[in-house]
């Protein structure tokens, strides 16, 4: 489910042994009136999607928009995800204006290089999350997942489950 300034846009996908298959995308257009209630319009529309589905077997992703989230390229000395994870709050404190307790960071690791890695970091602003949290329990449901709209969207251009690259250490 993304929801954008003009629109609210489903795709519905169905995973196999094979892979991902698109099923349906559906596009729920909001009133182009400045005076609308856009949040209650946000709300009713989402309920309107959420009743469309079995929440037992359903799993909701949602993306929070890119605006409200930082990406830097960084390099990190390791591989192991779980540094990388760990040491974000870290790294990222000269480089972004948030401050790290109110701050969710993420990363996803764009190739090996050497010993080490280039990892693309995310930092959002927890209110933010919570708030589209708040818009998803309000709309009658809880996702599965929130992701970033760009990165959600390379997901589609490549092959996320398998190992990042692995290049030589430049010289």
């Amino acid at each position: 489910i993304d929801i954008g300034s003009s629109s609210i846009n489903v795709a519905v996908a169905e995973s196999s042994s094979k892979g991902y298959a698109v099923l349906s995308v559906q596009d729920f257009p909001l009133s182009p009136d400045p005076r609308a209630d856009r949040a209650l319009e946000i709300i009713d529309t989402l309920r309107k999607i959420a009743d469309q589905f079995d929440h037992s077997t359903t799993k909701f992703c949602i993306a929070i928009p890119q605006r409200q989230v930082s990406l830097r390229l960084q390099q990190f000395p390791f591989k192991e995800r779980q540094k990388i994870v760990k040491s974000l709050a870290f790294e990222l404190e000269d480089e972004i204006p948030l401050a790290a307790e109110d701050t969710i960071y993420d990363a996803k690791i764009v190739q090996f290089v050497g010993e080490g890695s280039e990892v693309l970091t995310c930092a959002c602003p927890k209110e933010d999350i919570l708030n589209l949290l708040q818009v998803c329990k309000d709309g009658g449901f809880d996702p599965e997942l929130v992701s970033v709209e760009g990165l959600a969207l390379s997901n589609v251009f490549e092959k996320w489950q398998q190992q990042p690259p692995q290049t030589s250490a430049p010289p």
